[in-house]
């Protein structure tokens, strides 16, 4: 992002913009990505925690990685659904909605339902998870 962003000064685009636009940018980034690729990085930290292993440097440096990520994957809901609970009222605010407003892109902020969407959404996908990398030696017959 921060390429974008030293092109666009350099193309003479005003400071005002660019800061609407890094802001933009910057929050729903990375708020997409983790949405996004949360199968995936749980999928990938539990295989990881399943195998672990501390005889050999690398794999004693990813273990205690993979601790800290995963702990972060599993609160990771609960921090979602505390933000767009507290924050409900302030969600049609331009600043809170260039923020955070991949959470509740396709959301009424007045119904509490909705709230609970990305937190059922994080949960089931840890759920599968789990079961992948767990219950994989497990098949039914």
């Amino acid at each position: 992002m921060a390429p974008v962003i030293y092109l666009l000064k350099k193309a003479g685009v005003k400071a005002k913009i660019l800061d609407w636009l890094y802001r933009l940018m910057f929050f729903s980034f990375i708020i997409r990505l983790i949405l996004e690729g949360y199968l995936e990085l749980t999928t990938s930290i539990l295989v990881n925690l399943r195998d672990m292993d501390w005889a050999f440097s690398g794999e004693s440096f990813a273990s205690p990685i993979a601790l800290l990520f995963i702990s972060f994957l599993v609160v990771l809901p609960q921090v979602i659904h505390y933000v767009m609970s507290q924050k409900r009222r302030k969600m049609k605010e331009l600043d809170f909605k260039q923020k955070y407003g991949d959470l509740y892109s396709d959301f009424k902020p007045d119904s509490k339902q909705s709230l609970w969407y990305n937190y059922y959404f994080l949960v089931r996908r840890l759920m599968l998870s789990l079961s992948f990398v767990f219950l994989a030696n497990y098949p039914m017959t």
